[in-house]
Protein backbone atom coordinates (compact mmCIF):
# COMPACT_ATOMS: atom_id res chain seq x y z
CA UNK A 1 0.00 0.00 0.00
CA UNK A 2 3.06 2.21 0.77
CA UNK A 3 3.87 2.79 -2.78
CA UNK A 4 0.59 3.81 -3.90
CA UNK A 5 0.74 6.79 -1.25
CA UNK A 6 1.93 9.33 -3.39
CA UNK A 7 -0.76 8.26 -6.39
CA UNK A 8 -3.12 8.79 -3.84
CA UNK A 9 -2.24 11.75 -2.14
CA UNK A 10 -1.56 13.06 -6.23
CA UNK A 11 -5.38 12.82 -6.80
CA UNK A 12 -6.20 14.31 -3.54
CA UNK A 13 -4.49 17.28 -4.43
CA UNK A 14 -5.82 17.06 -8.05
CA UNK A 15 -9.50 16.98 -6.99
CA UNK A 16 -9.29 19.47 -4.49
CA UNK A 17 -7.50 22.22 -6.92
CA UNK A 18 -9.98 21.26 -9.59
CA UNK A 19 -13.03 21.90 -6.96
CA UNK A 20 -11.11 24.85 -5.79
CA UNK A 21 -10.60 26.03 -9.12
CA UNK A 22 -14.53 25.61 -10.21
CA UNK A 23 -15.58 27.29 -7.26
CA UNK A 24 -13.39 30.20 -8.34
CA UNK A 25 -14.83 30.28 -11.80
CA UNK A 26 -18.04 30.32 -10.55
CA UNK A 27 -17.54 32.97 -8.23
CA UNK A 28 -16.11 35.20 -10.64
CA UNK A 29 -18.80 34.63 -13.56
CA UNK A 30 -21.83 34.25 -11.33
CA UNK A 31 -21.17 35.53 -7.41
CA UNK A 32 -25.05 35.08 -6.20
CA UNK A 33 -24.54 31.65 -7.18
CA UNK A 34 -21.32 31.31 -5.37
CA UNK A 35 -22.51 33.00 -2.28
CA UNK A 36 -25.25 30.69 -2.33
CA UNK A 37 -22.94 28.04 -2.58
CA UNK A 38 -20.87 29.28 0.62
CA UNK A 39 -23.69 30.06 2.90
CA UNK A 40 -25.41 26.87 1.83
CA UNK A 41 -25.16 24.42 5.05
CA UNK A 42 -24.22 21.78 2.63
CA UNK A 43 -21.27 23.26 1.68
CA UNK A 44 -20.06 24.35 5.28
CA UNK A 45 -20.90 21.18 6.80
CA UNK A 46 -18.78 19.52 4.19
CA UNK A 47 -21.52 17.68 2.36
CA UNK A 48 -20.78 18.91 -0.98
CA UNK A 49 -17.05 17.74 -0.64
CA UNK A 50 -17.77 14.51 1.27
CA UNK A 51 -20.05 13.76 -2.03
CA UNK A 52 -17.68 14.53 -4.41
CA UNK A 53 -14.80 12.28 -2.19
CA UNK A 54 -17.40 9.32 -1.71
CA UNK A 55 -17.43 9.86 -6.05
CA UNK A 56 -14.32 9.79 -6.14
CA UNK A 57 -12.94 7.60 -3.92
CA UNK A 58 -15.47 4.64 -4.19
CA UNK A 59 -15.08 0.84 -2.55
CA UNK A 60 -13.52 -0.18 -6.42
CA UNK A 61 -10.37 2.82 -6.13
CA UNK A 62 -9.40 0.98 -3.07
CA UNK A 63 -9.39 -2.36 -4.58
CA UNK A 64 -5.33 -1.92 -6.03
CA UNK A 65 -3.94 -3.97 -8.08
CA UNK A 66 -0.31 -5.15 -7.80
CA UNK A 67 0.22 -3.00 -11.19
CA UNK A 68 0.92 0.47 -11.28
CA UNK A 69 -0.72 1.26 -14.64
CA UNK A 70 -3.82 -0.30 -14.16
CA UNK A 71 -4.07 1.15 -11.43
CA UNK A 72 -3.44 4.97 -13.02
CA UNK A 73 -5.48 3.78 -16.50
CA UNK A 74 -8.43 3.44 -13.60
CA UNK A 75 -7.96 6.56 -11.92
CA UNK A 76 -7.89 8.25 -14.88
CA UNK A 77 -11.07 6.68 -16.48
CA UNK A 78 -12.43 7.80 -12.97
CA UNK A 79 -11.64 11.59 -14.13
CA UNK A 80 -13.22 11.12 -17.33
CA UNK A 81 -16.24 9.87 -15.73
CA UNK A 82 -16.72 12.80 -13.20
CA UNK A 83 -15.39 15.75 -15.12
CA UNK A 84 -17.31 13.87 -18.44
CA UNK A 85 -14.37 16.54 -20.21
CA UNK A 86 -12.77 15.18 -23.43
CA UNK A 87 -9.65 17.45 -22.87
CA UNK A 88 -8.73 15.98 -19.39
CA UNK A 89 -5.94 14.02 -21.29
CA UNK A 90 -4.37 16.50 -22.17
CA UNK A 91 -4.10 18.49 -19.27
CA UNK A 92 -3.78 15.62 -17.19
CA UNK A 93 -0.30 14.79 -19.18
CA UNK A 94 0.70 17.96 -19.37
CA UNK A 95 0.30 18.88 -15.62
CA UNK A 96 2.09 15.14 -14.82
CA UNK A 97 4.45 15.75 -17.76
CA UNK A 98 5.45 19.20 -15.84
CA UNK A 99 5.52 17.45 -12.46
CA UNK A 100 7.49 14.16 -13.04
CA UNK A 101 9.79 14.41 -15.74
CA UNK A 102 8.35 14.90 -19.02
CA UNK A 103 6.33 12.82 -21.68
CA UNK A 104 6.41 9.35 -21.54
CA UNK A 105 4.06 6.96 -23.43
CA UNK A 106 1.81 4.85 -22.22
CA UNK A 107 3.66 1.65 -20.12
CA UNK A 108 1.33 -1.37 -20.56
CA UNK A 109 2.87 -4.56 -18.58
CA UNK A 110 1.58 -8.42 -18.96
CA UNK A 111 2.65 -11.54 -18.11
CA UNK A 112 2.75 -15.30 -19.45
CA UNK A 113 3.77 -18.17 -17.28
CA UNK A 114 7.86 -17.46 -18.07
CA UNK A 115 8.25 -13.58 -17.52
CA UNK A 116 6.80 -9.81 -16.97
CA UNK A 117 6.91 -7.60 -19.82
CA UNK A 118 6.79 -3.95 -19.74
CA UNK A 119 6.01 -2.25 -23.02
CA UNK A 120 6.69 1.52 -23.38
CA UNK A 121 4.91 3.29 -26.22
CA UNK A 122 8.39 5.23 -27.98
CA UNK A 123 6.24 7.49 -30.18
CA UNK A 124 8.03 10.90 -30.49
CA UNK A 125 10.99 9.59 -28.63
CA UNK A 126 14.01 9.69 -29.87
CA UNK A 127 15.30 6.07 -29.25
CA UNK A 128 19.21 7.06 -29.04
CA UNK A 129 18.73 8.72 -26.05
CA UNK A 130 17.18 6.35 -24.33
CA UNK A 131 18.60 5.15 -21.12
CA UNK A 132 16.74 2.90 -18.70
CA UNK A 133 17.94 1.27 -15.19
CA UNK A 134 16.77 -1.10 -12.80
CA UNK A 135 17.56 -0.36 -8.89
CA UNK A 136 16.24 -1.66 -5.50
CA UNK A 137 13.36 -3.05 -7.16
CA UNK A 138 12.32 0.15 -9.03
CA UNK A 139 12.40 0.62 -13.13
CA UNK A 140 13.98 4.16 -14.47
CA UNK A 141 13.55 4.87 -18.10
CA UNK A 142 14.86 8.45 -19.28
CA UNK A 143 15.48 10.23 -22.56
CA UNK A 144 14.27 12.81 -24.87
CA UNK A 145 11.09 13.62 -26.19
CA UNK A 146 11.08 15.51 -29.67
CA UNK A 147 7.82 16.77 -31.52
CA UNK A 148 8.15 18.57 -34.83
CA UNK A 149 4.78 20.86 -35.70
CA UNK A 150 4.35 23.28 -38.13
CA UNK A 151 7.78 24.17 -38.68
CA UNK A 152 8.47 24.52 -34.74
CA UNK A 153 10.34 21.83 -32.96
CA UNK A 154 9.93 20.99 -29.67
CA UNK A 155 12.41 18.87 -27.36
CA UNK A 156 12.10 18.09 -24.09
CA UNK A 157 13.94 15.56 -21.60
CA UNK A 158 11.68 12.67 -19.18
CA UNK A 159 12.72 10.85 -16.35
CA UNK A 160 9.83 7.96 -15.22
CA UNK A 161 10.19 5.53 -12.21
CA UNK A 162 7.80 2.92 -11.23
CA UNK A 163 8.02 0.11 -9.38
CA UNK A 164 8.70 -3.57 -10.42
CA UNK A 165 6.37 -6.34 -8.93
CA UNK A 166 8.08 -8.93 -6.72
CA UNK A 167 9.10 -12.08 -7.79
CA UNK A 168 11.18 -11.56 -10.50
CA UNK A 169 15.07 -11.93 -11.93
CA UNK A 170 15.75 -8.00 -12.01
CA UNK A 171 19.62 -9.22 -13.19
CA UNK A 172 18.51 -10.88 -15.95
CA UNK A 173 16.31 -8.22 -17.69
CA UNK A 174 16.52 -8.12 -21.39
CA UNK A 175 15.08 -5.42 -23.95
CA UNK A 176 14.29 -4.43 -27.50
CA UNK A 177 12.57 -1.92 -29.44
CA UNK A 178 9.85 -3.25 -31.45
CA UNK A 179 7.92 -1.26 -33.61
CA UNK A 180 7.74 2.19 -31.73
CA UNK A 181 7.66 0.20 -28.84
CA UNK A 182 10.30 -0.92 -26.13
CA UNK A 183 10.27 -4.18 -24.66
CA UNK A 184 11.26 -4.94 -20.90
CA UNK A 185 11.08 -8.59 -19.87
CA UNK A 186 11.94 -9.83 -16.57
CA UNK A 187 11.89 -13.43 -16.04
CA UNK A 188 9.86 -15.09 -12.77
CA UNK A 189 11.64 -16.19 -10.32
CA UNK A 190 11.26 -20.12 -10.06
CA UNK A 191 7.76 -20.85 -7.88
CA UNK A 192 6.58 -17.50 -8.03
CA UNK A 193 3.19 -16.13 -9.23
CA UNK A 194 2.62 -12.58 -9.67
Amino acid sequence: MKKFVPLIITFIIGASIGTVSTFLILRSSNPQQAQRMTSSDQFQDGHTLDHLFDRAFDSDFFDQSQNPFDDMKKLRERMRQLYGDKQFDQGFDDWYGNRFGGKLGEIESREDHEFIYFEVDLKDIDQDSLKFNVQNGQMTIQGTYQRNEGGTSMSSTFMRSFPLPPGINEAAMSSEIKDEKLVIKFPKMSGETI
